[in-house]
């Protein structure tokens, strides 16, 4: 067979007497030319057809058929935190203490108190210097509202904000919460019924200990006390408190106690149920100068 590139060259050498069978050639040349490229595209169609689906169909197909399998494999959303109710009580002490809210409680003697609400805060203040040595003195507030501890369902929950203030001398000072039955009006660390969450000042200086404990038939029922009284008198030192955010739940029968955001104790058969006020309160001994502590926010509400 000749290529195009060699026919000049073949017919200038061959003369005019050959061009007749020259063209034969050429014509039987570029038949057979016609032939392989007839056969090779016909094998290329062949080829081609044989494959069912193009690339890019084949490619969509297997997204969807993928597509359930991945989408299974996605972790499911987390459900969201259903929110609590709107608070029974929430107060920040702006402005003066709210007397159709609160009324101003005190049970024995002081040489003087303060209870009042100051630059958005409820300021408590006993100085009992001179006073009555058999008696532990308390002032506080009192919510007018009454608030219904469940029997079955979300607790009550209970959130106050102390700021324990440093006191050079903390002995026999405590300060804290309790939830009170409306038809008592007692110091809640002498009620028959209450439930009571406080620090204790611990001797000789600055540091506190948590306490929450039951009152129940008039007997005392400790229900946390972080330890407290350790073996050995040297470990009985308490800890530093500045600003603890206190929290209580409680329904008829279960009592949890969450500080700063952490759970502390949680123990059942330990509530009581029924409809109860909030006291907000300080007590302290004789003979000690001015003492002061501070809240800064209480609230009231029903968690789900």
């Amino acid at each position: 067979m000749h290529s195009k590139e060699e026919e000049p060259g073949n017919r200038k050498n061959q003369g005019t007497g050959n061009e007749s069978e020259n063209e034969n050639e050429n014509a039987m040349s570029a038949r057979k030319v016609q032939r392989n490229s007839s056969s090779s595209s016909s094998s290329s169609s062949s080829s081609s057809s044989s494959f069912p689906f193009s690339l890019p169909c084949c490619i969509s197909s297997l997204f969807l058929l993928l597509l359930p399998s991945a989408l299974a494999q996605e972790p499911a959303p987390e459900k969201p935190e259903e929110p609590g109710l709107a608070p029974l009580l929430d107060d920040s002490f702006g402005g003066k203490l709210d007397a159709t809210r609160w009324r101003v409680v005190r049970f024995h003697d002081t040489k003087a108190d303060t209870v009042a609400a100051q630059d958005g805060r409820l300021v408590i203040a006993l100085n009992t210097l001179g006073t009555d040595d058999s008696t532990v003195k308390l002032r506080g507030i009192r919510s007018r509202q009454a608030f219904e501890v469940p029997v079955d369902g979300p607790p009550l929950r209970v959130t106050a904000t102390l700021d324990w203030n440093a006191p050079v001398n903390g002995c026999y000072l405590t300060a804290g919460f309790a939830l009170l039955p409306v038809e008592l009006d007692a110091d809640p660390h002498r009620a028959p019924e209450a439930l009571c969450l406080e620090f204790v000042g611990v001797p000789p200086g600055k540091n506190a200990r948590p306490f929450l404990f039951r009152r129940a038939a008039g007997g005392l029922r400790p229900l946390f006390t972080e330890g407290w009284p350790q073996k050995n008198r040297k470990d009985r030192t308490g800890r530093y408190v500045k600003r603890v955010r206190m929290t209580c739940e409680v329904t008829s029968t279960q009592v949890r106690y969450i500080e700063d955001g952490r759970r502390l104790y949680e123990g059942d058969h330990t509530g009581f149920a029924g409809k109860v006020n909030l006291l907000i309160y300080v007590t302290g001994h004789s003979n000690y100068p001015e003492r002061t502590v501070h809240f800064e926010d209480v609230k009231v509400e029903r968690r789900g």
